[in-house]
């Protein structure tokens, strides 16, 4: 879901007396066509990918339900942060997004190990595509590039557009001031965006660690 494709070898047979092994899971995936061979990646391994979009929308709802049970999160509580949202105030999903990474991670912070800018992306966005004022969009295209998160109203408001940057714990505590050069890389790519959707609600988010430790609203008229 973080990079649209993913890469590994297809096993062609299965067996009780073998381990059931990463590949063997992608390979099975593949033979249910939940996904597809996008291209042959050489060392006798294949790129794969989700077919279309009604497979990746399986995909966002299976890792939306997962994050539920891994945490002390419901539904309800869910369609009250997007309801804030619409009203103007993405404080309560940015916290729910908080808990959700930390609870999820309780466990197992090798979680972490691998988090990045576009799993932060992706995450908020299996959660934004349950809302039901906005269409949301991923990596939404306009001439001067990319939109992180564009959500289209259904009806009557404006649109509102996310921009996301994430660094880690260690990066951080090795020196603090990558916290300001974010905030300052994240305002002109706002700026830049807002100039091609016009009217909007834009949030500049930036979380350190499992922290979000900037939120920023900017309303265009």
């Amino acid at each position: 879901m973080n990079d649209n494709s993913v890469i590994g070898r297809l096993v062609s047979s299965f067996s009780l007396a073998t381990r059931f092994s990463y590949d063997h899971f992608l390979s099975l995936l593949y033979y249910l066509g939940l996904l597809t061979i996008v291209k042959d990646a050489g060392n006798l391994e294949f790129e794969f990918r989700a077919p279309n979009q009604i497979i990746r929308d399986i995909y966002y709802d299976y890792y939306y339900t997962y994050l539920i049970d891994y945490s002390d999160i419901t539904d309800i509580l869910v369609q009250d942060s997007l309801a804030a949202l619409t009203h103007g105030d993405a404080l309560p999903l940015v916290e729910l997004i908080e808990k959700i990474i930390s609870e999820s991670t309780a466990k197992n912070n090798r979680y972490m190990i691998h988090f990045r800018e576009n799993s932060l992306q992706t995450l908020f966005f299996v959660f934004l595509r349950k809302s039901l004022d906005f269409n949301v969009y991923m990596e939404y295209k306009t001439e001067a590039g990319y939109i992180d998160i564009f959500c289209k109203p259904i009806q009557g408001k404006d649109p509102v557009i996310f921009k996301f940057k994430y660094i880690s714990t260690a990066k951080y505590e090795e020196n603090a001031i990558v916290l300001k050069l974010a905030q300052d890389e994240v305002t002109a790519q706002i700026e830049s965006d807002i100039d091609q959707i016009g009217s909007c609600t834009a949030y500049s988010i930036i979380f350190v660690g499992k922290q979000c430790m900037y939120n920023e609203k900017r309303t265009e008229i």
